[in-house]
């Protein structure tokens, strides 16, 4: 039997209308054995209570340490088929579930919803040198290296082509070969609205899977930013 699990940020918890989706989705695949697992970040709705299986963690990380959390809280078979997604994306097109499985059991690792910009990380250079908008220095001082969770990977210069955390898709034995994803705590609790330091965990990841799995094993549901015909990803829950 296909199995299929969904790993949920939970934090917006809207819309509501991907929450009711997911219920119909179940009820309306009995031949498909399909999961919800909401990683939550702060209390959840009684929505979720009601309907899935949740559990709330520490705010630390954001998603990627949230997936990287709920992803060993489960015990997966290889051939899971998984979704890591913000609770906050709209679902246009339920459709992309058959490609996106099809593409998997392709030969493609990793599965995005719109492209995102590709990056050039030297895992041995400061991350921002002479960033003057920090409130104590991290981004100025530290490498990326230094900061990254499994630092055996980082040791060449090389691409990084990256995946939004809105929406990732990839089978359980790719997400458990890699150690999970990269993360970082907030070094600024929020203090600092220039540096864009959840990009860090982006890149730290990004870097990672390319360079075990290539650039050809990463593909995308369409080449728009944060959007695609099956999924539209919001922001902030707006």
């Amino acid at each position: 039997m296909l199995k299929i699990q969904f790993i949920i940020l939970g934090w917006h918890y809207n819309p509501i209308s991907y929450q009711e989706g997911l219920v119909e989705l179940i009820k309306n695949n009995p031949n498909v054995d399909i999961n919800v697992y909401f990683v939550c970040k702060k209390e959840p709705t009684q929505f979720v209570k009601d309907n899935f299986e949740y559990k709330v963690y520490d705010n630390i990380g954001l998603e990627w340490k949230g997936y990287t959390d709920g992803f060993f809280n489960l015990d997966l078979d290889d051939d899971t088929i998984c979704f890591f997604t913000h609770d906050d994306i709209e679902v246009l097109d339920w459709n992309f579930l058959p490609i996106i499985i099809d593409k998997l059991n392709s030969g493609i690792k990793l599965m995005g919803n719109g492209s995102n910009p590709q990056f050039y990380l030297d895992p041995n250079a400061i991350i921002t040198p002479n960033n003057t908008d920090e409130p104590f220095p991290y981004g100025s001082k530290y490498t990326w290296k230094e900061v990254a969770t499994n630092k055996e990977y980082f040791t060449e210069p090389g691409l990084c082509k990256n995946l939004r955390a809105s929406f990732m898709s990839m089978k359980a034995k790719t997400f458990r070969d890699m150690k999970g994803l990269e993360w970082i705590a907030d070094p600024y609790d929020g203090a600092s609205g220039n540096l864009l330091w959840a990009n860090i965990s982006v890149n730290l990841s990004g870097y990672k899977w390319t360079k075990l799995y290539g650039e050809n094993s990463i593909d995308f549901l369409s080449n728009t930013y944060a959007i695609s015909p099956y999924i539209n990803e919001l922001e902030r829950g707006k």
